[in-house]
């Protein structure tokens, strides 16, 4: 059962430092992203990919700031991001869906999107694990410019997600090192 997701990734530096915390939170394969469409609203058919590479040309690079740590319940610590450039992206993308017939039916659009950086997910039933004495390293993390797009797949329930198609955005200019 082929799985995807829409995110942005953070630049190596940033990244590096969200990484290190998921892991030692309990995360086996870290990958720090902002989600801009989750897996369970993607067809496994990839007919939308076209529509979201042109969605993705036609946007303009944006600098976002990573705020403070927050919490869904207590089944996801995340850190708050700000950027109108995030929100814009995140409206473009989803016109590419258009009627949504290639969506799964699990749409969580209803939701208010909050855009945030994912640092840890509580699984099954436990709840998020102590995280206060770990997230000395989060603080004051750099605000980053957005250059793309990318989308994640994994091949089934049991293996993890992998970068699987970079979409650039248009213009980006020169990336900031990392």
């Amino acid at each position: 059962m082929t799985m995807f997701y829409l995110a942005i990734e953070p630049p190596r530096d940033v990244a590096t430092r969200i990484a290190g915390v998921m892991e030692l939170l309990g995360d086996r394969s870290p990958i720090p992203h902002v989600t801009v469409r989750a897996p369970a609203e993607l067809s496994a058919q990839v007919g939308w990919l076209p529509r979201v590479r042109e969605a993705a040309a036609r946007a303009t690079a944006f600098a976002v700031t990573i705020g403070h740590l927050g919490t869904f319940g207590d089944r996801v610590l995340y850190l708050t991001i700000e950027s109108a450039g995030l929100l814009s992206l995140r409206q473009d993308v989803l016109g590419a869906f258009g009627s949504g017939h290639e969506l799964t039916g699990e749409s969580l659009d209803d939701r208010p999107f909050v855009p945030h950086l994912t640092v840890c997910v509580a699984r099954g039933r436990r709840s998020l694990p102590p995280y206060e004495d770990l997230v000395a390293p989060l603080r004051s993390l750099p605000p980053f410019d957005v250059v793309g797009l990318t989308v994640f797949r994994r091949e089934n329930l049991s293996s993890p997600y992998r970068a699987w198609k970079r979409l650039p955005l248009a213009n980006p200019g020169p990336r900031p090192p990392t």
